[in-house]
C-alpha cells in the first residue's frame, strides 16, 4: 500500500493547509508524505497525526473550484516539522 503524497507549495505560520478529504484518503492509505516545493524538504504523517488534523477543520466550508471535486471542501491545518522537531540524535550525527 502506498501513502498518500502531496507537495505543499508555500507554509502559513508553519503549517501545511490539506483538505478534508486529502485527511481521509490519507487515512486510508495508511499515512501521508507532504514534501515542501521550495526546500524539497519532507515530512511523513502517520494515522494518528491525520486525525489530530482531522480536529483542527475550519468552520467555513469552500465550494468546489475542481471538476473533479464534487462537494464542499473544509481546510485543516498541520505544523510543518522542522528540524527542531525531529529526534535529537540526528542532529547530534550531523
Amino acid at each position: 500500500m502506498s501513502y498518500y503524497k502531496r507537495t505543499i507549495n508555500r507554509l502559513w505560520n508553519n503549517r501545511a493547509t490539506l483538505k478534508d478529504y486529502e485527511i481521509e484518503k490519507a487515512i486510508e492509505r495508511g499515512g501521508a508524505i507532504l514534501t515542501l516545493k521550495p526546500t524539497k524538504e519532507q515530512m511523513f504523517l502517520s494515522v494518528d497525526d491525520l486525525e489530530l488534523a482531522k480536529k483542527t477543520l475550519s468552520n467555513k466550508e469552500f465550494p468546489p473550484r475542481l471538476k473533479w471535486e464534487e462537494k464542499p471542501f473544509r481546510l485543516c491545518n498541520v505544523y510543518w516539522q522542522t528540524k527542531e522537531k525531529t529526534n535529537q540524535l540526528e542532529l547530534l550525527d550531523e
